[in-house]
């Protein structure tokens, strides 16, 4: 039989034992997942805190990973359940579980969450795959000028934090992502007017920030693609794969599938999922 804790820092090494980059300050809740006939722990639930208006709070799941061999368990639900029953007495008014779901491969766990009570978003950011060997753009389409983030200033980075704070994306610590990468289009005063933030999973290469928001969008995107497609085949092998997380509707991918001969396909989406904590 399985059942689930609530974890304190005295007991975080037993169910997340030599992790780095987990902070106790991006996961405030951590609930432990124990098997009872061997007395061990096989899962973790870590969960981050994320501020609303008027002091009020939602609880973001930051991860849910189980031990080899119970991965076809009931553990993902026995962990959820745990922190939907704890979430009132937690004083959040909603927990939120965002993350890729894939076409086929997720269609369980989102019938789970909807039978738990979270309830599925109305917005979704399609989830698109390709090669970098796909990639097939040629011409420059504005007059902006190309930085890596290795040499961006604090400025302009807190430019494109300010710019996108309302895109579907959340933007991490600049070193989550590849420095030598990761690019932002710059006008002649230095100011960004569009980024993309890159980073490199095992063998998959993840854009997981792609925004234009100078005067011609559509030419900012062509140009990152193409800075991003010459950065990419100097360092990977043409056959990496490359997902990325695609805004603004039928323009951008119109324009993503010119870059690939119509060779992305979209595989899933970027969705976020939420539970409104009952009243007390």
């Amino acid at each position: 039989m399985l059942y689930a804790v609530l974890v304190d820092e005295k007991g975080r090494d037993m169910f997340l034992p030599d992790e780095e980059g987990l902070s106790s300050e991006e996961t405030q809740v951590l609930i432990g997942l124990v098997d009872d006939e061997t007395d061990s722990a096989c899962g973790v639930l870590g969960v981050g805190v994320a501020p609303e208006e008027d002091e009020h709070f939602s609880l973001s799941i930051s991860f849910i990973r189980l031990a080899k061999g119970y991965e076809d368990s009931d553990g993902e639900r026995i962990l959820l359940n745990f922190l939907l029953d704890i979430a009132p007495a937690l004083g959040c008014s909603a927990v939120l579980c965002a993350g890729a779901f894939m076409d086929e491969a997720d269609a369980e766990r989102e019938k789970m969450l909807t039978e738990l009570g979270f309830y599925e978003p109305e917005e979704k950011l399609p989830l698109y795959t390709f090669t970098i060997s796909d990639l097939c753009v040629k011409d420059y389409k504005s007059d902006m000028a190309c930085i890596r983030l290795s040499d961006a200033k604090d400025d302009q980075w807190d430019d494109f934090i300010n710019e996108t704070e309302d895109y579907d994306f959340f933007v991490m610590d600049q070193d989550m992502y590849e420095k030598d990468l990761s690019i932002f289009l710059t006008d002649d005063d230095k100011k960004v007017q569009a980024g993309a933030l890159i980073s490199l999973g095992g063998e998959v290469l993840f854009v997981d920030a792609i925004a234009a928001f100078g005067g011609d969008q559509e030419g900012l995107i062509n140009d990152l693609i193409l800075w991003g497609a010459e950065g990419a085949k100097s360092r990977l092998p043409g056959d990496t794969q490359v997902d990325i997380f695609l805004p603004g509707g039928k323009a951008y991918r119109d324009i993503l599938m010119a870059a690939t001969d119509k060779k992305a396909k979209r595989v899933g989406n970027l969705m976020t999922y939420t539970y409104e904590t009952p009243v007390q």
